[in-house]
């Protein structure tokens, strides 16, 4: 081994301690510049973070409006259906009512028609009354038949008339 002067050994030392305060000071300098970059890059984050914050507010708010939106939309649909529905089944009924009326009308003109035709024939039973003595008695119970079978038919047509009305009316008041 060499033997170093202790003069040598202090420079030496000193210069090993200047080396490592440099270093020391330089290693300070660069975790302060770092401390410094991560502080700036934490407040930024917080600032996005805040940023963020709102826009999820906003976009929250915005998602509950549009549930609210779309609950009242169900709801009307849901209305709206039943709605359609009652309009259906009235639509059906006035239908069926419909077809009944024009049932009643048909038997009405079938009935109108024998009508019809016995006044025909009661007017030519009456015409056959005078022309003829010796058929009195035959012409006579024909044109009492006649009447008969008018009269109920009359009555049939009265009470089907009746029965219309009160359908008509019965329509009137669904509607």
């Amino acid at each position: 081994m060499i033997a170093v002067p202790p003069k040598a050994k202090q420079e030496g030392l000193t210069f090993a301690l200047q080396a490592l305060l440099d270093r020391h000071e330089s290693y300070m300098a660069e975790s302060e510049e770092e401390r410094s970059r991560m502080a700036a890059s934490l407040e930024q984050l917080e600032n996005d973070k805040k940023i963020l914050e709102a826009r999820n507010a906003i976009v929250t708010q915005e998602n509950q409006d549009l549930l609210h939106q779309l609950e009242c939309m169900n709801s009307q649909i849901a209305n709206s259906d039943a709605q359609i529905e009652s309009l259906m089944a009235t639509l059906s009924s006035a239908q069926y009512e419909n077809k009944r009326l024009i049932v009643l009308a048909a038997r009405t003109a079938e009935l109108e028609a024998e009508m019809t035709a016995m006044e025909v024939e009661q007017s030519r039973l009456r015409e056959e009354l005078t022309i003829s003595q010796e058929e009195e008695r035959s012409a006579i119970h024909r044109w009492q038949h006649a009447e008969t079978t008018l009269r109920d038919l009359n009555d049939q047509i009265q009470k089907i008339e009746r029965e219309a009305h009160e359908e008509r009316e019965k329509h009137v008041e669904i509607y």
